[in-house]
């Protein structure tokens, strides 16, 4: 897998079309209309698409995997304080199904070279799949879905050490089969 800086200007397109791409499955597992166009999306979703560079301008990021030259998913991180980060966007097209581990490690190393000491994230209660892979990179529930809303809240302790009787796990960094094509420094 190649791991390449998604806002980098070449990249642009690329990620502007595999966000309106997460969009419309994302609406779908919701149970909302899928958009068909980038126009049918709310704004805040119509400006990500439009300038993906200001909701993940430095120190966030926003990264493409490639297999074999074709794109096959996504994930951004956004640095929401000075301790913790948040994972977003995570998508895996499903013909590379199975990357999403990789995928996460990486933006994981990423956030601890940033000083991230907690990453959170949100993910539909019926992503099963997600949900799984998450668990077993060692989030912990936050929160459960409300009436309000169909999101779990996950985070994750990017320290080593435990704290209040509970444990944390530190992951490991992404695999060296990676590589990381991008901006100078990340």
């Amino acid at each position: 897998m190649e791991i390449r800086d998604g806002l980098d200007a070449r990249s642009i397109p690329a990620t502007r079309s595999i966000l309106f791409e997460y969009f419309q499955l994302t609406h779908a597992d919701a149970g909302l209309p899928v958009p068909d166009a980038v126009e049918d999306l709310d704004q805040e979703l119509r400006a990500e698409c439009a300038d993906p560079t200001t909701v993940y301008s430095a120190p966030s990021l926003f990264v493409l995997a490639y297999i074999e030259g074709e794109l096959a998913g996504c994930a951004g991180l956004k640095r929401t304080d000075d301790d913790t980060a948040e994972l977003t966007r995570l998508y895996v097209r499903p013909q590379f199904r199975g990357l999403g581990g990789e995928l996460t490690k990486h933006v994981i190393s990423k956030a601890r070279e940033t000083g991230a000491s907690t990453i959170v994230l949100s993910v539909l209660h019926n992503r099963s799949r997600a949900l799984n892979l998450y668990t077993n990179l060692g989030f912990q529930v936050a929160s459960n879905p409300t009436t309000r809303g169909a999101f779990v809240q996950m985070s994750l302790s990017l320290g080593a050490t435990a704290s209040s009787g509970t444990s944390s796990r530190t992951i490991v960094d992404a695999d060296s089969s990676m590589s990381f094509i991008g901006r100078p420094g990340g």
